[in-house]
């Protein structure tokens, strides 16, 4: 089976998802995106990547048998879904273990519940209540789900994905997949930039928050509000470019945000100082130099372009702390990214805010949080929109610190930024299949 038959096989019309297959008889790529080429004689080709740099010197090293690496997909994986490979193909894969590797966090959905969130039309936001969690599925591994019954696969396919307890969420709904915590993407972007050192060590961080934002969702949108409404927030490097008004963000948020005016009215009060000190100052652009400004609901709004620098790490040495706003909140698994990861390569401490229990996550994995410092009791809070507000009163708690505090707090974190950034270095080869 050549590349080109497979490149045919898919419209290029569209965003689609990468297949990288590997065993005795077939070796193919296949990624529709405009970013990555095929050859896999150019360094930057997704199959040049996967070849001469995550098959040597990540996890993926040790995988016996035949391997699947999806990227891009965010929804369902129509190619796996449409394209009829071969019997041949077909019964080479089952005669061997069959992983599949999925390089974005999976894409929740709830059966029967109509998505609201039109910015996240390939996934869903909402409360962990019984009812939404017995409803959870996840577009991804219905496809390979799907893929396994009509191929009559006898034998579990072992899935590896980036969601922190995928097996206690969604195993019982598979029958046919073995679910494991194993991220390829924060194992490839490890070795990036892998010479990890205090760039700055004498650099006394003079700001008090770092916020980086690209994408938009209603949790960085919210979070970049409420930092707007305190006492240091222009004493920060921020990227945002996105005007609101209320009544369009309520739209934006999984639950009923306007119950705040009576039940939490001294955040309510700060959100509404926040909003118009926010709309005042945007385009805020740390990372990026020319960032277009819209409206919320502008439907022809878009993103703003990459980044030119993804790790300035001048910006993150001048600030104190950094708020990291992970694309996903309110989903029960716990999920980090380059984000995270980023400004553990610049020895600073970090806020997530993201789902719950990815402190957990990121100390299975070796990595040491700050707890000691600060209330991190956030992380145990499953319910999204009370770990919402625990966040926020961490920021004022942040945002309360004197300059002193802050210089004698990071020289007491300073056994904990070295050993993060060690444990990073060693990531790509040491990150575990975690079985829950």
């Amino acid at each position: 089976m050549s590349i080109e038959y497979l490149k045919q096989s898919v419209s290029y019309n569209s965003f689609a998802p990468a297949l990288y297959i590997n065993d005795q008889f077939i070796e193919f790529c296949i990624l529709f995106n405009g970013e990555m080429t095929f050859d896999d004689e150019d360094d930057h080709s997704l199959l040049s990547r996967i070849k001469q740099h995550w098959s040597k010197t990540t996890w993926m090293k040790d995988i016996q048998g035949n391997i699947m690496l999806w990227s891009g997909n965010c929804g369902p994986i129509f190619t796996l879904d449409e394209m009829d490979i071969g019997n041949q193909v077909i019964e080479n894969l089952k005669s061997d273990n069959l992983t599949f590797i999925l390089y974005e966090p999976l894409s929740l959905y709830r059966k029967g519940i109509e998505n609201k969130f039109v910015d996240h039309k390939n996934y869903d936001q909402f409360e962990s209540t019984e009812e939404n969690l017995e409803l959870m599925y996840a577009y991804e591994l219905d496809s390979i789900e799907n893929f396994a019954k009509k191929h009559n696969f006898e034998r579990k396919i072992t899935v590896y994905c980036c969601n922190f307890r995928v097996k206690q969420y969604l195993q019982h709904k598979y029958h046919h997949l073995d679910l494991f915590c194993r991220d390829i993407f924060v194992s490839s972007d490890s070795f990036t930039h892998s010479f990890y050192r205090n760039w700055f060590p004498k650099k006394v961080p003079h700001k008090k928050f770092m916020c980086l934002n690209r994408r938009y969702t209603g949790s960085r949108h919210m979070t970049m509000i409420y930092l707007a409404s305190t006492k240091n927030f222009f004493s920060g490097n921020y990227s945002w470019n996105v005007l609101t008004d209320f009544p369009f963000l309520e739209g934006k948020l999984w639950y009923n945000f306007a119950e705040w005016k009576y039940s939490q009215t001294e955040i309510w009060d700060k959100l509404h100082r926040g909003i118009d000190v926010l709309n005042e100052v945007v385009p805020l652009n740390t990372d990026n130099e020319n960032p277009w400004v819209y409206h919320i609901a502008d439907p022809l709004r878009q993103d703003p372009p990459p980044v030119e620098n993804k790790l300035p790490k001048f910006k993150y040495a001048e600030s104190f702390v950094t708020i990291v706003t992970e694309t996903r909140f309110a989903e029960p698994m716990g999920n980090f990214s380059e984000k995270v990861t980023n400004v553990m390569k610049c020895f600073r401490p970090f806020i997530v805010i993201g789902p719950p229990k990815t402190l957990e996550y990121l100390k299975i994995l070796g990595f040491k949080t700050f707890g000691g410092f600060w209330d991190e009791s956030y992380d145990d809070e499953l319910n999204h929109e009370k770990r919402l507000m625990k966040l926020f009163k961490l920021i004022d708690y942040i945002d309360s610190l004197s300059w002193y505090d802050q210089k004698h707090i990071l020289e007491n974190m300073n056994l904990i930024l070295s050993h993060n950034a060690a444990v990073l270095k060693d990531l790509p080869m040491s990150f575990p299949a975690i079985p829950y």
